[in-house]
């Protein structure tokens, strides 16, 4: 009966269950494995936030972008209506500047026109007073 019993033949028939092994190589290498796969998640992650990160800096910099298309749009739409508007008064100054050298000549030729116009008058009103004097003296002196 010893004999079974030290042979695993013991009292119900069924053999007695080796002692398990704990076996620390296998443990060590799963915890290993656990631990790479938690980084890897975690580099995943970050890789997907600085992804997102750079893909919203993107996107921000293309906003930017276009809305500085559209004031380089719009700066150039009023630099041509500021131009044709510089054109226009360029060319009013022109004409301004043409009908101010017309208004002077009229004014020199009417300087003269006056001048004239007074020599006539004192010549006239000489003459006038001469001839009062003339008849006067004969007048006189067919008195006298």
């Amino acid at each position: 009966l010893f004999g079974s019993v030290l042979r695993g033949g013991g009292g119900g028939g069924k053999p007695p269950a080796a002692p398990r092994r704990f076996d620390y190589r296998s443990q060590t290498t799963q915890t290993q494995t656990q631990s790479s796969e938690a980084q890897t998640q975690t580099m995943n992650a970050a890789a997907l936030e600085s992804a997102r990160r750079a893909k919203d800096a993107t996107r921000s910099l293309e906003r930017g972008m276009l809305s500085l298309n559209q004031i380089f749009l719009d700066m150039a739409n009023l630099v041509t209506t500021q131009g044709d508007a510089l054109d226009d008064v360029e060319a009013h100054v022109a004409k301004s500047a043409a009908a101010a050298r017309g208004a002077e000549r009229s004014l020199t030729a009417a300087r003269e026109h006056q001048k004239k116009g007074r020599r006539k008058v004192f010549a006239i009103v000489g003459i006038a007073v001469a001839c009062v004097v003339v008849v006067a003296l004969i007048a006189i002196a067919g008195f006298v």
